[in-house]
């Protein structure tokens, strides 16, 4: 979500002050996220241009983890991992709005399947809702809190007395 969030925010700006408030309503406009859909209007290929190619590129990803790892910031590189994978993700599930995986380095891109299609939407939907289940079968055997960190439990690990 991250990589959208970034391009999505200032492409609409952008397009609100060059194109006033008809940009809000452009990329609503049915099918034009169809390959087979209505013309891209100009706001979306301008924000495209200027904003989706540099916040959906790997490249420019790897290049921020080696600027994590230059200042020392290893555990950082943690936070990139979502970001790649949701730009793997666009790779193969957009349609009209390619995903120009290596840009600045080189534009290829990769003509995929719209999120809207059946094929896509119902297997991630269900990937989803067996997520969701797993998180919530998984906190409910976890021990509560108090249990884990608090006084019954936690310091006795680590040799240290309870509290009196």
């Amino acid at each position: 979500m991250a990589p959208d969030v970034v391009f999505y925010v200032p492409g609409e700006i952008e397009g609100w002050l060059t194109f006033g408030q008809s940009c809000f309503l452009a990329a609503r406009t049915d099918g034009v996220w169809k390959e087979d859909g209505p013309p891209m209007p100009e706001v979306m290929i301008q924000a495209y241009e200027h904003w989706y190619v540099w916040t959906h590129s790997a490249v420019v990803v790897a290049g921020i983890g080696l600027l994590f790892l230059l200042a020392g910031r290893k555990r950082w590189l943690f936070y990139l991992a979502p970001v790649a994978f949701h730009i793997f993700l666009d790779v193969f599930t957009h349609e009209r709005f390619l995903t120009p995986v290596f840009h600045p380095i080189w534009d290829w891109t990769f003509r995929g399947i719209s999120w809207s299609d059946p094929r896509v939407f119902w297997p991630h939907l269900a990937v989803l809702l067996a997520t969701l289940l797993f998180f919530v079968r998984w906190l409910r055997r976890r021990p509560p809190t108090s249990q884990t960190f608090g006084e019954a439990g936690g310091n006795e690990r680590r040799g240290v007395a309870p509290p009196a």
